[in-house]
């Protein structure tokens, strides 16, 4: 991007780890069925999938980025509209634009093209993408980006 310190400069990439990094959900769903199950709430791995792994948040991606923000000690704070998300989910995009954070989605079965969530899809995160990140503008969404039902 030209304007490396401009207001719009790209200054953070968060990742989705499950997912885009990981697939994890074959560990992580038995931890939150026994989880439940030692407080007496009855959940299966097909619930936990179906219900609590779409859980899409914008609460998630600006906890994310004050976090990041907490941990620099930067003295100008990184902004949403400085930062892209690298989703793999269609439900996730939603939630980190309603975060005003620009979003780079992975091709793949997860995330649907059609919603145009996305600023930027890519189709897979290497080098080359990275390039294709950093130098993304943000799109103009086709409907005002809210969070995903839950499960969509």
């Amino acid at each position: 991007m030209a304007e490396a310190a401009g207001a719009g400069a790209i200054r953070a990439i968060l990742l989705d780890f499950n997912g885009t990094l990981a697939q994890d959900g074959h560990l992580t769903a038995p931890l939150y069925v026994d989880t439940f199950a030692s407080v007496g709430v009855p959940l299966t791995v097909e619930d936990y999938h179906r219900e609590l792994a779409l859980m899409p948040d914008r609460e998630a991606f600006t906890l994310a980025l004050a976090r990041l923000n907490a941990a620099t000690g930067a003295d100008t704070a990184i902004e949403p509209r400085q930062t892209v998300a690298v989703e793999d989910a269609t439900g996730g995009a939603p939630a980190a634009r309603a975060a005003g954070i620009r979003v780079a989605a992975i091709r793949g079965p997860g995330y649907a093209e059609a919603s145009r969530y996305a600023d930027l899809v890519i189709e897979r995160l290497d080098l080359a993408a990275l390039d294709l990140i950093l130098g993304a503008e943000p799109a103009e969404p086709a409907e005002p980006a809210e969070p995903a039902e839950r499960g969509a």
